[in-house]
Formats: C-alpha cells, sequence, structure tokens
C-alpha cells in the first residue's frame, strides 16, 4: 500500500461519514472529535500502512490505540477496502486475516474471526464484498464468502457463504427472502 492508496482510502472512509463533504484536513479533525467511527477507521488505515511497511511493532501499539480509545480491535493484518464505514466502533473485532471490500458497514459489537480459535480446525477468516453490512452484534466466522451486497442481521451467527444480494438473519445464519409488500 502506498502513501497516495493509503490517503485515498482515508479520504472515502470520510466521504462516508459525512455524504457531499468537502475534504480538508479541518474538517476531518473535527469529524474526528465528535465521531469515534472515523477516529477508528483512521487507526486501522495507519496500521494497514504500518503492516505493509513491516512495522509491526508500530502497528501493535496502534492496535491497542484503538482498543483504549475506540473499543475496537484491529488485529494486524486485516485490511479494509475505501469507504469503510463505523459508526459505533464499541465491540468491532476484525481477525488478522479478515478482509473487506469498498464501501462496507460494521455496525457496534461485530467480530469477523477465526471459527477454530483452538488450533483444531483451519485459521481462516471472512472474506467481505462491495457494500456489504453487517449489523449489530454479527458474528461472522471462518473462511466464509460474503457477496457484493450482502445484509447480515443484528446478532446473525454467519458459518456459510453468502451470494451476493443477500439478506441472512438468525444464529446460525441462514439467507431469507424480503416479503413483499403490498400496495396500500
Amino acid at each position: 500500500m502506498t502513501l497516495d492508496s493509503w490517503r485515498t482510502r482515508l479520504i472515502a472512509d470520510y466521504a462516508r461519514m459525512r455524504p457531499g463533504s468537502r475534504f480538508s484536513i479541518s474538517r476531518f479533525l473535527i469529524t474526528c472529535l465528535g465521531n469515534p467511527g472515523l477516529v477508528a477507521a483512521t487507526l486501522l488505515r495507519l496500521q494497514e500502512l504500518c503492516v505493509v511497511n513491516n512495522k509491526h511493532r508500530m502497528a501493535a501499539f496502534l492496535r491497542t490505540l484503538a482498543l483504549k480509545w475506540t473499543g475496537a480491535d484491529f488485529l494486524p493484518g486485516c485490511q479494509a477496502g475505501p469507504g469503510l464505514l463505523m459508526h459505533h466502533p464499541n465491540g468491532i473485532v476484525l481477525g488478522a486475516g479478515s478482509r473487506l471490500g469498498k464501501n462496507c458497514t460494521i455496525l457496534q459489537q461485530v467480530t469477523l474471526g477465526e471459527r477454530y480459535a483452538n488450533g483444531l480446525g483451519p485459521s481462516t477468516y471472512p472474506t467481505l464484498g462491495d457494500n456489504v453490512t453487517i449489523g449489530a452484534g454479527a458474528k461472522v466466522l471462518g473462511g466464509v464468502m460474503i457477496g457484493d451486497g450482502v445484509q447480515v442481521g443484528a446478532n446473525s451467527v454467519v458459518l456459510s457463504d453468502l451470494p451476493p444480494g443477500a439478506t441472512a438473519v438468525g444464529a446460525p445464519a441462514r439467507a431469507v427472502q424480503p416479503k413483499h409488500q403490498t400496495g396500500t
């Protein structure tokens, strides 16, 4: 990751937080003061840059800083595409191998992590497509592939792949068909 691509991702994160607002350093800093989600995204971006440049101690420090300041735990090695949106980062855990596409929305208390942390199974992490929304308290575990435009409901537990455009709910999560609205 180059400094330019890092900056582009950070500006995209800001744009999701403040749609229609022009980016400037002063606006960015003011938004950070009132929004822990943008602070968390900024620390994640800095951590990603450190990992790519083999600054692993600095990445570990940024992980601790994010945890203390925002309650979000980003293990070094996770990667997020541009436009990451976290309104309330408290309790968010992104495992070391997690991959997020563009314009993902992650709500509070979400975990993207290993399914078998005790070494009894494969050490794999989820991959999210573009424009994915993960609801509050949801857990996405193991090497699952989440397609573009998927919505995962609050408190769902995703243990298997989800096709593009699906809506998943439950524990374990299953794809559901939206109910058709009748005109009134």
